[in-house]
């Protein structure tokens, strides 16, 4: 925790360090968190309309996406693995006595970034939330910060390939824009893409399912099948690091 502290600090100071930077950067996340409202909102003004959600699920459904799109951002040092990696410049990670992907990326993980639209995210879940459901709300919160950061660990793994590959962006790209569709609820598609977006990669516990818990429309016990996902990809981002330190060449 000391280690986290530490680099929330740092990141504050470095948008700081201009004067007009901090608050440019405060409000340009303003500004994303009102281009999300204003999609749906005109989406509505059409007359969209999803089976069995309310515009109180809408707008829970937003809050969540807030959040996960605020975890995001404290994941796009993963990039860093891939350069270093093939530039043999990992040796200053790997001597410190702390986990070196962990450093890696909080070293480029943009906390103001993420101050500001987790709150957002959470103030907007709990506004469309109705109080005798805070338990599944709670509950609902910690789903999407996991699921995202599962969802983001396989971007990370992806960019471990690096030791093997050197260049692995186009992957990177043609995944993440795959992830896009956690922008949207899983209702939207069909049933085959629904169950491989739940029980492959966690993407329906990112929004979708968290809005049907604060609904009281989805069964808490069905909320174990992200165990599996969870294993899985946890293990494969440890096996690919531990055979990538292997093949490591330091450029020293």
């Amino acid at each position: 925790m000391h280690i986290i502290a530490r680099y929330l600090g740092l990141s504050i100071k470095k948008n700081f360090a201009y004067r007009a930077n901090g608050p440019l950067v405060v409000l340009d996340e303003i500004m994303d968190c009102a281009a999300l409202w204003l999609f749906w909102a005109s989406l509505m003004e059409l007359d969209l309309t999803l089976s069995g959600w309310t515009d109180q699920s809408l707008g829970a459904f937003m809050g969540f996406s807030l959040i996960s799109s605020a975890v995001s951002t404290l994941f796009v040092g993963a990039w860093d693995i891939q350069s270093r990696a093939a530039n043999g410049t990992l040796d200053s990670y790997l001597v410190k006595p702390c986990n070196p992907v962990l450093l890696i990326l909080l070293e480029r993980a943009n906390f103001l970034r993420f101050l500001v639209t987790f709150p957002i995210g959470v103030g907007l879940a709990v506004w469309h939330t109705p109080w005798k459901h805070a338990g599944a709300l709670a509950l609902g919160i910690g789903l999407c910060i996991l699921s995202t950061a599962l969802l983001e660990l396989v971007v990370l793994a992806l960019y471990e390939l690096a030791f093997w590959l050197k260049k692995v962006d186009s992957f990177v790209t043609v995944f993440q824009s795959a992830l896009s569709i956690r922008r949207y609820p899983l209702i939207f598609f069909g049933k085959k893409l629904a169950l491989f977006f739940t029980y492959v990669l966690p993407v329906a516990f990112v929004a979708t399912i968290p809005t049907e818990l604060v609904a009281a429309e989805h069964p808490a016990w069905s909320l174990l099948a992200i165990i599996g996902p969870a294993a899985g990809i946890s293990t494969l981002v440890w096996l690919l690091w531990r055979a990538g330190r292997s093949r490591y060449e330091s450029a020293n």
